[in-house]
């Protein structure tokens, strides 16, 4: 069986290959460059890997899981003769899928950036930094067999709703203002700014530490994009090598200390009435000493990267729902919460959650859920559909679309359907309304903004 699994591994090296021999040749990466990437590195990469240093949850995985294996590797092959197509089509070389050439145009673009515009970000993210460092109990909240359904059904204050709108308004420009930090570093000729700007990245940084590990990723990923997409010409290999040991490092050593972190928050919060940013941080550096807990840490990280598979795979074994995912995806845009019997992530979670899946939602486990094999085929749809959403609110929001604010916000969104980590499609049809609020106020605000004459920083 390990020969099988080895043999499957291999075959989808060469659609890797393609895509990595973009970075030294200096040439653009696109949607589906980083959706090979992120399909290999999470589907196959790691539980592989797991797989061959002995760990038994992957070694149970993988043996029972050829099937689902398979249907990866598949997957992935249509994407790659997709990315193919793309990448030799003058039309979509200039489109959103190519995320190389959009954030190089919105960087050359930027050629000038007021005064009022760089206190806003620097406010919002003040907010934002205190909003994250102030935690609020949970009441006991979790993913067990008894609270599944409470979970689900939970009642939100007005103030919950009121924080969470601001919250929204606080992450819409989250990447955004990392990104212009960069741009205030690299283009501004005053001190003065450029510290600024770094103040802006640590702050931004500091932000996304203290969130979940997802966002946390996929934020560092698209910061490396973006350097990468305004400086290839400048890169050399060296430079490369070391981004790749950094980023080795990172997984390795820094992750499973952020673990123990994790940990300790979440069940200081279960279980806490009064908790602080500095307790959760100094009872995490006693934990991380202790080389016990530590090695229980890299275990608890290598068995939540296996999540992705673990969910994909029940959702390949268990009955198929013929459509029915899709149309509540697509059905989910009314207001109010959907019921129980509605809700999707509710309906996979009591089949997967508790298999050690962690209700790792990805395009392709919601249509495997749907179709089986086929639905490696139907994922292009979600892609296609989510494609057509982002595209179509830059255009709604394009005169609006001071500094490049809406192209980096759904360019971002956009990007975080290509990497797939745990992305639901049921829950960002469900936040349409809540992105148009967002949207609505960001536009506002930045026009406003703009009928004031300020000073020009760059």
């Amino acid at each position: 069986m390990s020969i099988l699994i080895i043999i499957l591994f291999l075959l989808a090296l060469p659609t890797v290959l393609f895509t990595l021999k973009k970075i030294p040749r200096k040439k653009d990466i696109n949607f589906f460059d980083i959706n090979i990437l992120a399909t290999f590195l999470y589907f196959i990469f790691i539980p592989t890997f797991y797989y061959v240093t002995g760990e038994k949850y992957a070694i149970d995985l993988l043996e029972k899981g050829i099937s689902t294996y398979i249907i990866v590797d598949f997957y992935i092959y249509i994407i790659f003769f997709i990315n193919r197509i793309v990448s030799n089509s003058s039309k979509y070389k200039c489109s959103l899928f190519n995320i190389s050439y959009q954030l190089r145009k919105l960087y050359n673009k930027i050629d000038s950036f007021k005064r009022n515009y760089l206190y806003l970000i620097v406010v919002i993210l003040t907010l934002n930094l205190y909003s994250n460092l102030s935690y609020s109990n949970l009441q006991g909240k979790n993913l067990s067999n008894a609270d599944m359904e409470a979970v689900y059904t939970e009642q939100t204050t007005s103030t919950d709703r009121i924080n969470n709108k601001l919250k929204g308004i606080y992450n819409f420009l989250l990447i955004p203002s990392l990104l212009y930090g960069i741009i205030i570093i690299k283009k501004s000729p005053k001190k003065f700014y450029k510290n600024i700007g770094w103040i802006i990245i640590g702050s931004s940084s500091l932000i996304l530490l203290l969130g979940s590990r997802r966002p946390m990723i996929a934020a560092l990923i698209f910061v490396l994009l973006f350097l990468y997409s305004i400086s290839r010409e400048k890169i050399k290999k060296k430079t490369i090598l070391k981004l790749a040991l950094v980023f080795g490092l990172i997984i390795g050593v820094f992750f499973p200390a952020y673990q123990v972190y994790r940990l300790v928050k979440e069940y200081s919060l279960l279980n806490e009435t009064k908790v602080d940013f500095m307790s959760v941080l100094n009872n995490s550096k006693e934990l991380i000493s202790n080389y016990e807990v530590f090695q229980e840490a890299q275990e608890s990280n290598s068995k939540r990267s296996l999540n992705l598979f673990s969910a994909l795979d029940r959702s390949v074994k268990n009955e198929t729902y013929d459509g029915w995912v899709v149309w509540k995806c697509i059905t989910n845009f009314m207001p109010g919460a959907p019921s129980l019997k509605d809700n999707v992530e509710f309906q996979l979670a009591n089949k997967y959650a508790h298999y050690g899946a962690d209700i790792a939602d990805s395009i392709l486990m919601y249509s495997v859920a749907d179709f089986s094999f086929f639905g490696c085929i139907f994922s292009l749809f979600y892609i296609w559909l989510f494609y057509k959403l982002n595209q179509l609110f830059i255009v709604i929001f394009k005169k609006n679309n001071i500094y490049g604010i809406f192209t980096i916000y759904f360019l971002y969104q956009l990007y975080n359907i290509s990497i797939s980590l745990e992305f639901s499609p049921f829950w960002s049809i469900k936040n349409l309304s809540n992105t148009t609020f967002y949207s609505i106020i960001i536009a506002i605000i930045f026009y406003s903004l703009s009928k004031i004459k300020s000073k020009n920083i760059l």
